[in-house]
Formats: C-alpha cells, structure tokens, sequence
C-alpha cells in the first residue's frame, strides 16, 4: 500500500519572534521558518502592524496584520470601540456626548474582537487640541465613531 503525500516543497513564512501588540509595527519582530508549499498565501510584512494580540511563534497571516496608515505628526491616537466596517485609513467622525464635542479622525488600526466575539476596538489618530477629552470620555463610554469613506 502506498500514501501519496503530495508536494512536499517548502516555503519561508513569517512567525512572530516576539509577542506584539495591536498596533504594533510587524517588520521588527519577525522570524522566517520553513512550512509545506501552500501552507497559506505570502504576505506582506512592511508597513503592516499587528491588528490583534500575536503571541511569540504564532504565524504572521493577512488575517493578523493590517496596514500602517501614518497620522499626521502632531496628532495622538486613542484605542476606541469601532463599529463594523471600520479599516485602517478610513476616516472617523469622533462624537462626544459630554462634553458635547465631534472631532474629525482617521482609523490606524482595527481589531477583530477576538475569538468570543468582544468589542470592535482600534487606534484612531486624532487631532491634538482634541485627543484628551475624547481619551477621558471613551474612558466613561460617552464616545461614538462614525464612518466615513477611506482616507487618501
């Protein structure tokens, strides 16, 4: 009796070589090893930052990463719940309802939610004469993000 195991070529795929944070960039904690040919599809690994928690070793797959979308340099993000929809460069519209306050943004970053099923949560960059009052009202949960179309 003979088993066929089909292709057995190998190809290099990116593990993380340390734990990373969501929004965290991916490029510098990155290790190569050797998987079965067509384990999953390539990726690109510059300019991509973690959109989930990723543990040392797990395999950095498009479905953890996310691009890097560079705010302005003098603006601040700010982790908040995102609704469905939301991606990195897309522009956010910030309210708050106390004090009363819009602010407009960009997202950076996005995660999934994780495996239960959480809040949707991300870094949105915002600018800096607003950056603390949405940081202290998204604290009390008096902050909601509206989506707009993908920042260019």
């Amino acid at each position: 009796m003979t088993i066929d195991m089909g292709d057995q070529r190998l190809e290099s795929r990116p593990f993380a070589s340390r734990d990373i944070h969501p929004g965290e960039a991916i490029d510098g904690a990155v290790e190569w090893k050797d998987v079965l040919a067509g384990s999953w599809d390539p990726v690109v690994i510059e300019e991509r930052v973690a959109s989930v928690a990723i543990e040392r070793g797990e395999p950095l797959t498009a479905a953890v990463m996310s691009s890097w979308t560079a705010p302005p340099a003098d603006w601040w993000s700010v982790e908040l719940e995102l609704p469905a929809g939301a991606a990195a460069g897309r522009a956010a519209r910030v309210v708050v309802t106390d004090p009363v306050l819009t602010v407009e943004g960009t997202v950076l970053t996005v995660s999934d939610g994780g495996a239960f099923g959480g809040a949707r949560a991300g870094l949105v960059a915002l600018p800096p004469g607003s950056a603390d009052a949405v940081a202290r009202a998204a604290t009390a949960g008096r902050v909601t993000v509206l989506l707009g179309q993908i920042a260019r």
